[in-house]
């Protein structure tokens, strides 16, 4: 039975976070730093123009292609909630592609950044998750390369949660990056200091009865307010002000032990050793979960690296992973 002596969480991780709520003890520790942007404010300049795609109903998402001469692989990015696929992941993207010889096609969620649709929200959680069918089909189509499928905060929480209810024999691997776990887990940051924290404003009976209702209630209900800062905000039109209930469904995992434990695939888990939002030694203990394929993937901390610088110092890692999980299917760079 659940008392008033429990705790109900509500809240958000991540630069563009992910939401989850439950009931659930969770202990309070303070923040590392404060998070800033700071660290990668030169990194903003916007590097491509997007490009369009119809997705499976029509609606048109944006991405933005970084593609070698050459590629020896090819990688689908999710961006952070609550963003989009900014100068951050463009610069990452470039990266890849310049040194490391992969294509990046860094696609924005429906309803974000310059795809289409209404902002923070889906008609369901489902179709958010389709339209990384699209995508991957998209590339596979364009590349006869191996394929992976990557996200950063709750990019990788909805990369996770894609991975438990699709088909993925396209895919030869996943990255997840700084990921967004869900809140029944041990390897979340709760900052003492409440203004530190990425919400608002949570209608917290919204997601309840959204959940218990298995996705048919209040799907379109704005039901999560990011706190941004407004000088943020000023500078970026794109950023949103909230998540509907079938969005932030879309990038929560449930039960993210149980994810790990079904994946099929193998991956790369990589967190920065600064990181504000998640503790990096509890964040990587979730490979241990997916009994299947942990030998064949790979867990590391990034060191000296925050939870958005990591996206930055992310593709010398990101290879490495990549040729981790190449060389162990007798495939390799």
């Amino acid at each position: 039975m659940i008392t008033l002596q429990k705790i109900v969480c509500v809240f958000l991780i991540g630069t563009g976070g992910g939401i989850s709520y439950g009931f659930i003890k969770q202990k309070v520790t303070p923040m590392v730093t404060p998070f800033s942007f700071t660290r990668v404010q030169q990194y903003s300049t916007l590097l491509k123009e997007p490009q369009l795609l119809n997705s499976f109903d029509n609606e048109t998402l944006a991405y933005y292609a970084f593609v070698p001469s050459e590629p020896k692989g090819a990688l689908v990015f999710y961006h952070g909630g609550g963003i989009w696929s900014n100068g951050i992941y463009q610069h990452m993207a470039q990266e890849l592609s310049d040194v490391y010889h992969i294509a990046v096609y860094l696609f924005d969620i429906r309803g974000h950044g310059n795809s289409h649709g209404a902002r923070g929200d889906a008609p369901t959680t489902t179709h958010v998750w389709r339209d990384i069918d699209v995508a991957l089909d998209f590339v596979k189509k364009t590349h006869k390369i191996p394929l992976f499928l990557g996200g950063h905060s709750s990019g990788a929480g909805l990369v996770l949660n894609y991975a438990a209810h699709a088909d993925n024999s396209n895919i030869a691997g996943y990255l997840f990056l700084s990921p967004f776990l869900g809140a029944r887990v041990s390897a979340n940051r709760v900052h003492a200091d409440s203004s530190a924290q990425f919400v608002k404003k949570v209608n917290l009976w919204a997601l309840i009865l959204h959940d218990i209702s298995g996705g048919r209630w209040f799907n379109n209900r704005p039901a999560v307010f990011f706190n941004y800062p407004a000088a943020f905000k000023k500078q970026d039109q794109h950023v949103l002000e909230y998540y509907t209930c079938a969005m932030a469904a879309a990038t929560t995992p449930h039960d993210a032990q149980k994810n790990f434990a079904a994946l099929k695939k193998p991956f790369g888990l990589l967190i920065g050793s600064e990181d504000e939002q998640f503790l990096p030694q509890e964040t990587i203990a979730y490979k241990d979960y997916a009994t299947q394929i942990k030998e064949r993937s790979i867990a590391e901390i990034m060191p000296g690296e925050t939870h958005l610088s990591a996206v930055i110092a992310a593709p010398r890692f990101i290879e490495k992973a990549i040729n981790f999980i190449l060389l162990r299917q007798n495939s390799s760079f």
